[in-house]
């Protein structure tokens, strides 16, 4: 059904390629671009900003920031989602977890805009086997930036929303894997799945 989508993949790298060169550069400066090598793949660099100040936090430190509170704040607002959204329980690597304490007072959780076959938000949790594998629809924003002191072009992807077009493939089981005697004889468990 979505065969078209990786046959045409290294067509659509090429014309993000393109679009890039299309921006007139000056000639020591070195682009970065949007797409990718990663494990000898070419693929698109995508970005999403997963916190973003808190406004009250900001409010009170206005001395310290400029005022720039994006329109988008609305965008992060996780007051109307469950508590699986919430910053507080919000999973990091344990090595992570003081770091993430830190961030609680100061700022917001912006969940990544991925949304299921069905069309609901895919909690965090799942982000990995979800999305690991899975055919999707991406809308993302280009951006520009010319850092003329450091004399780079960058090109930025900016994630706006990805939706599932079709799940990972499921894993296949290891029959190496150790059995469990307490599950019963595997000639019982067979007839028991069918």
């Amino acid at each position: 059904m979505f065969q078209f989508s990786s046959e045409d993949f290294p067509d659509v790298l090429d014309n993000i390629a393109h679009f890039e060169g299309l921006i007139p550069r000056e000639r020591d400066y070195e682009k970065l671009s949007t797409v990718h090598v990663s494990l000898s793949q070419r693929s698109i660099r995508l970005i999403h900003g997963l916190f973003e100040l808190n406004i009250t936090y900001q409010a009170k430190n206005q001395d310290k920031y400029d005022d720039t509170a994006s329109d988008e704040d609305d965008d992060c607002s996780t007051d109307s989602l469950s508590s699986d959204f919430d910053i507080a329980t919000w999973p990091v690597a344990d090595q992570c977890k003081g770091h993430l304490q830190d961030l609680r007072s100061t700022h917001n959780v912006c969940p990544l805009p991925a949304y299921d076959t069905d069309h609901s938000l895919i909690p965090p949790l799942e982000y990995e086997s979800k999305l690991k594998g899975a055919l999707v629809e991406v809308h993302m924003v280009f951006f520009h930036h010319r850092v003329k002191n450091a004399k780079h072009d960058v090109f930025n992807a900016i994630l706006q929303q990805l939706t599932i077009l079709s799940p990972p493939a499921a894993m296949p089981i290891n029959p190496f894997k150790c059995h469990h005697l307490n599950t019963g004889p595997l000639n019982a468990r067979n007839k028991k799945a069918k």
